[in-house]
């Protein structure tokens, strides 16, 4: 009897120390189990709730590192410019979705050819008319090696930084992507000798540049029109395919008649030729030549995304309509990366090694015609 009453505390004091220790197990064991789905919640039930506005905000806005200042002159971000997040509705419904059955890699007949497009003059605003590949590259100098083809004219990075254009033959084109740059911009663009130099990343968009056009007009003449008297031809602010986009661009274009743009520029993601042939002309109402400066057979409006026959026929036929017409000046396919951002993957013209893929090698080096 002495023993068991000497153990009996001992047992009771073993089982609140083992009681302790489930207490103190159960915070670091329900952390290691919602960690995941903490993962899981922000490619999930927020993906859910506001998929398409994330994968258009993350599409184009560069990340912060590419604001910063470069040591070198050939510095440029080192990743992927964090792409641009959309709401759904900031674009129109997509005319044509895209159907179940796969089609052929040729590019779809039109139901109807779009009247054609006030004259521009200097056939595609003076560039060279038999080059109208302009890489949208996030990568910095990596893999550019890998990029040399006979359609490229040149590569913009969303940013004022060059990834080496040269050591391919391309030209560069620095971007003010927003405020942000303006100073950097500066640097860059004193005293060098770009051909084009290019204006603001969807103004019109939250989680973008996204700024009135009062702000854009007094950023323009802060920066774009000391460029334009150096020799740099001038590409309006990117807009989005909404609405809000064109209007942006037409109110811009009124606040500041004086301000200089030679190219008009445009973002473009459906998944339907007619549907880029229409709005391509109806940017025509600008009266200058076009850079389509991003597009992808993408359906940010919660349709079906394109098979991999679509991708391919879109892209080969709005690579025919851009040859066919020269007041398209240059196109920039959103592609040339390894991580596509939320974009349809059927998109993508750089494998996971940097070289191009299949679709890439057609804008390089294939036949558009």
């Amino acid at each position: 009897m002495a023993a068991m009453s000497r153990l009996m505390p001992m047992m009771a004091l073993s089982t609140f120390a083992i009681f302790l220790l489930a207490l103190l197990a159960t915070p670091t064991n329900a952390l290691s189990n919602t960690e995941p789905h903490v993962h899981a919640r922000g490619h999930d039930s927020i993906a859910k709730r506001k998929r398409n506005a994330l994968k258009r905000a993350k599409r184009c806005r560069p990340k912060t590192s590419s604001l910063g200042a470069a040591t070198s002159t050939s510095a440029a971000p080192s990743d992927t410019p964090a792409p641009t997040t959309h709401k759904a509705s900031s674009h129109p419904p997509t005319t044509q979705a895209p159907s179940a059955t796969p089609t052929t890699s040729k590019a779809p007949a039109t139901t109807s050819a779009p009247p054609p497009p006030p004259s521009t003059g200097g056939g595609g605003g003076g560039l060279n008319s038999n080059k109208k590949l302009l890489l949208a590259w996030p990568n910095g100098p990596n893999d550019i090696g890998k990029w040399k083809g006979k359609n490229l004219w040149g590569i913009y990075t969303w940013s004022p930084y060059d990834a080496n254009a040269a050591s391919i033959g391309a030209e560069f084109a620095p971007m003010v992507w927003g405020a942000k740059q303006k100073s950097t911009f500066q640097q860059k663009i004193n005293g060098a000798d770009y051909t084009l130099c290019m204006g603001f990343n969807e103004p019109n968009q939250e989680g973008q540049s996204d700024m009135s056009v009062a702000d854009g007009v007094n950023l323009w003449r802060q920066v774009m029109t000391p460029a334009g008297k150096q020799g740099c031809k001038l590409v309006s602010p990117a807009t989005t395919s909404a609405p809000s986009g064109i209007q942006w661009v037409k109110d811009f274009q009124k606040a500041c008649p004086d301000c200089q743009m030679d190219f008009i520029a445009l973002h473009w993601y459906d998944v339907s030729l007619d549907a880029f042939k229409a709005y391509t002309e109806f940017y025509n109402t600008f009266k200058k030549p076009i850079i389509i400066s991003e597009f992808a057979c993408q359906n940010f409006n919660n349709g079906p995304q394109c098979t991999k026959d679509q991708t391919w026929a879109l892209h080969t036929g709005i690579a025919k309509f851009a040859a066919e017409n020269d007041w398209i000046a240059l196109i920039a396919p959103f592609g040339a990366m390894r991580d596509m951002q939320g974009v349809n993957p059927f998109n993508q013209m750089m494998d996971n090694n940097g070289n191009p893929t299949d679709l890439g090698q057609f804008w390089l080096n294939g036949s558009w015609n």
